[in-house]
């Protein structure tokens, strides 16, 4: 197997036309990526926009400076991302209309990226295309992609390279294999469709007495929780393992009645075959991965805050190879 080429500048800056910005677009005109794309080229650009009021994603300048060098190539960009699962009870991007609403709130929109932001998988989640990966997942024997992505001539990511609980870190492999895959899509490398559930014990709940026991029921998209004299009662056939009542219980109200069943390597493998999926939507070379170490965090640009960094700002790191990269 040839080598992966990997390009990187660090994230100092001393002078002028040093911003982090400036070296990422750079790097995309170094590389020699734009020499396979044509005039007229439908480029989705994938970033994560931010939950609302976290605020250790990547600036908005970042990725607007790569879409001018896009569009001065006279390619046609949108800045793209996907509705996610709930997750956790307060999550802001489920639905295309929430989702742009933070998006532009964190500073996405037309305006400040002088190009369509586009949810890729639609108004629900539900608009994708189903890639079979042909007996080449570990896990995963098809998955589900968002269409506008998997439509694209071209595919840019643009990530935040950071730490996340449950894949470990988050980089270009996440950045397409969750960020690129519609709701079912995530249902699917969560594990959800394969029949995984959350782990309950309900010898631990305090029921009625909890006092998250609101939120709890409520934060349940298919109803399957309900509180009863008996305490709280849990259909597993109605469940689709987003998991916002384990992150709940664990992270929230510290019971742990109720914990998630993806803090395993399956996670990863099932994450890369969602990647796999994804570049198999395109032509080779027409995909490039942008890592931005930078505000390197314990935890993801999901939540609705930002820990304070646990690795100085390192820089950007780009390559044809998401695995490289990473």
């Amino acid at each position: 197997m040839k080598e992966a080429k990997i390009w990187f500048m660090n994230a100092r800056a001393r002078r002028f036309l040093e911003s982090t910005a400036i070296k990422a677009r750079q790097i995309l005109e170094y590389s020699g990526w734009f020499d396979g794309l044509a005039p007229g080229d439908i480029v989705a650009v994938k970033t994560h926009m931010g939950e609302a009021y976290n605020v250790g994603y990547l600036r908005p300048v970042i990725v607007r400076t790569l879409v001018e060098a896009l569009k001065a190539r006279g390619c046609k960009p949108f800045v793209t991302d996907t509705t996610t699962m709930p997750y956790h009870p307060w999550i802001s991007r489920t639905l295309a209309v929430d989702h742009l609403e933070t998006a532009n709130r964190n500073g996405f929109n037309h305006a400040s990226m002088d190009c369509p932001v586009i949810i890729a998988d639609g108004w629900l989640g539900t608009d994708d295309v189903t890639v079979d990966l042909k007996g080449k997942g570990s896990y995963l024997k098809k998955q589900f992609v968002a269409r506008a992505i998997a439509d694209a001539d071209a595919l840019l990511s643009v990530a935040h390279f950071k730490g996340h609980p449950a894949g470990g870190y988050g980089g270009a492999i996440k950045n397409i294999g969750v960020g690129c895959a519609s709701k079912r899509g995530k249902m699917n490398l969560h594990g959800a469709l394969a029949g995984d559930k959350p782990i309950i014990d309900l010898s631990l709940c305090p029921g009625k007495d909890c006092e998250w026991v609101e939120t709890c029921v409520d934060c349940c998209p298919e109803g399957a929780i309900q509180l009863t004299e008996q305490g709280l009662e849990i259909d597993q056939e109605l469940c689709v393992y987003c998991f916002a009542c384990a992150n709940l219980c664990v992270n929230m109200a510290g019971v742990k009645g109720i914990q998630r069943f993806d803090h395993l390597p399956a996670l990863g493998r099932r994450i890369a075959d969602s990647a796999l999926a994804v570049m198999a939507t395109k032509e080779p070379g027409k995909a490039f991965f942008m890592n931005f170490a930078v505000d390197i965090t314990p935890v993801c640009d999901c939540y609705g805050w930002t820990d304070t960094p646990i690795v100085n700002s390192l820089g950007v790191y780009a390559s044809y190879d998401p695995v490289a990269v990473d």
